[in-house]
């Protein structure tokens, strides 16, 4: 589970990291797959309160019953990103954090995690605040800024963004 870089930041550069102290309620659904864009690939949106917070491509074999029963409670969730040029989009990764002993195991002869093991980060998709978006602010207010728009339902996918501006 990485952050792929953009061409404008260096894979050496470190990934900030916010994870939140509240919990939430995640709901992730098999949106229709496009497979010119992500060929063999589940397309699956990651929903809070019901609106869209990210999309990922998963395996074809994504199963939405094991989902339901990872997210039966809410989850904190966590933001990586790595910084690019000043001012360039920002382009993060959210993940739900589960822990270890609520992920089965992958056979069913096979110990459950223990309960204080390292919770496991599952991926709920790609973000992106557009470069127009930001501010003069540092890289690690805006990404707390990115996230707490996430969170509140203040962010709109980078497609609708991208739309609007093209549209005036």
């Amino acid at each position: 589970m990485s952050l792929t870089p953009d061409d404008e930041s260096p894979p050496d550069l470190p990934i900030l990291a916010i994870r939140t102290t509240a919990s939430f309620p995640i709901e992730r659904r098999r949106l229709p797959d496009d497979p010119e864009l992500a060929p063999d690939l589940a397309i699956v949106g990651a929903f809070l309160d019901g609106r869209m917070i990210a999309r990922a491509g998963l395996p074809m074999e994504w199963d939405s019953a094991l989902d339901a029963a990872l997210f039966h409670a809410p989850r904190p969730i966590e933001y990586h990103a790595r910084d690019s040029k000043a001012g360039q989009a920002i382009h993060a990764q959210l993940y739900a954090v589960i822990p270890a002993d609520a992920i089965p195991p992958e056979e069913p002869w096979m110990p459950r995690a223990d309960a204080d093991a390292e919770p496991v980060l599952l991926e709920l998709g790609v973000v992106v605040r557009l470069a127009g978006d930001r501010g003069d602010r540092s890289f690690q207010d805006e990404c707390v800024d990115h996230l707490n728009a996430i969170l509140s339902g203040n962010a709109k996918p980078a497609a609708d963004r991208a739309l609007e501006i093209l549209l005036g």
